[in-house]
């Protein structure tokens, strides 16, 4: 599972889930005419997946900072994500994830699992 337990640096190393495990997913921006629409990520911290550098760190406050915003693509039953610098967003060896991806391969590919939680959130 995909994690900000042990620090703000997102990674892909835990086994069971936790609050820490549990993001939501924010529409960001909807100015395409294409019907595409740009995702933040906001993590149980209160912070948004960022993609600062190469790697992808929950820390910014700021859902409409570019940096910030992923594109998700279907592959079947699994999801990429896509970062700001046009690169996909993969897994590395020890469990860290990066903007580095050229394309979408295994290591590019989630699970999507959409958790009905007791909450309600009017905007």
């Amino acid at each position: 599972y995909a994690s900000i337990r042990s620090s703000q640096e997102v990674k892909a190393n835990q086994t069971s889930v936790t609050d820490a495990e549990v993001f939501q997913l924010e529409a960001a921006d909807r100015t395409d005419r294409s019907g595409k629409v740009k995702w933040a990520i906001h993590a149980s911290n209160k912070k948004y997946w960022n993609c600062e550098s190469s790697n992808v760190v929950a820390d910014s406050t700021d859902p409409s900072n570019p940096k910030s915003q992923f594109d998700i693509e279907w592959h079947k039953q699994n999801i990429a994500l896509v970062a700001s610098n046009g690169k996909y967003v993969v897994r590395k060896a020890n469990g860290q994830l990066a903007a580095t991806g050229v394309e979408a391969t295994e290591d590019a590919f989630f699970v999507f699992e959409m958790i009905n939680r007791p909450i309600l959130v009017l905007r």
